[in-house]
């Protein structure tokens, strides 16, 4: 199950293509939200999820995925739990009638998270989004309208007028000192969605783009920013 995670080219292992897999834990039918107190002073825990296939997925403020599946039978309970993002899972067997795991292996992930245990997997960028980061930064630099055009995806001047987008990358760049350049590593949120750092003479810019699944898969989405010289390249967080 993990494995199939994060998706990516290359060759399948079977006996199910890991896009089926991941698919397997996705939500079908949703099951509401919750708040629960871990304990009468602890903090509270928002989540919601709902059922895959044959599987619980939930995702809360600290994990994207939760995935779960539980099973049990007279002297006999366990549960699997499985934080696909992070590449870790639990396994859980009783000989109690139904044990019940569920708030051990909430525990165990806590701690492992206090303590730096859970290190996240890094996404793949496909190798058309390093072509298309790469692109928009030059345009971001020096607007090309044959650039332009090459670059975007039909809706993508339609959100936002490119006349409004050059003025405004312009200006970005203007207010930044000119001469940027790409400054680190391109961010990855999955395949086709990343951003990065461009470093100016006197300030950042933090560029995020998502390209549309076509092909060639072209930008759907380009955002430009003014960012703080020592602000931290972070991923989003779930809850906002």
């Amino acid at each position: 199950m993990m494995d199939a995670w994060p998706a990516r080219d290359g060759a399948e292992t079977g006996p199910l293509r890991r896009s089926s897999l991941r698919e397997m834990q996705q939500v079908a039918r949703f099951g509401g939200a919750a708040a629960v107190r871990d304990s009468v002073a602890g903090t509270v825990t928002l989540s919601a999820g709902g059922y895959g296939y044959g599987l619980g997925i939930r995702q809360t403020c600290v994990y994207r995925t939760v995935v779960s599946h539980s099973g049990g039978l007279p002297g006999y309970g366990s549960l699997m739990r499985w934080l696909p993002e992070y590449g870790v899972g639990i396994v859980a067997m009783g000989n109690l009638t139904y044990t019940g795991w569920g708030g051990v292996t909430d525990q165990a992930l806590q701690r492992m998270a206090r303590t730096g245990s859970l290190e996240p997997r890094v996404p793949r960028p496909a190798p058309v989004l390093v072509h298309r980061q790469d692109q928009v930064s030059r345009l971001i630099t020096g607007w090309s309208e044959p650039l332009a055009d090459s670059l975007a995806a039909m809706n993508l001047y339609r959100d936002e007028p490119r006349d409004r987008r050059r003025t405004a990358m312009d200006r970005l760049v203007r207010e930044a000192g000119g001469q940027c350049r790409n400054e680190g590593p391109l961010l990855a949120e999955n395949a086709l969605r990343g951003s990065w750092r461009m470093r100016c003479r006197d300030g950042d810019l933090r560029v995020w783009i998502t390209l549309a699944p076509t092909e060639p898969a072209r930008v759907q989405y380009l955002e430009v920013a003014r960012m703080g010289r020592d602000e931290r390249m972070d991923a989003a967080p779930v809850c906002r």
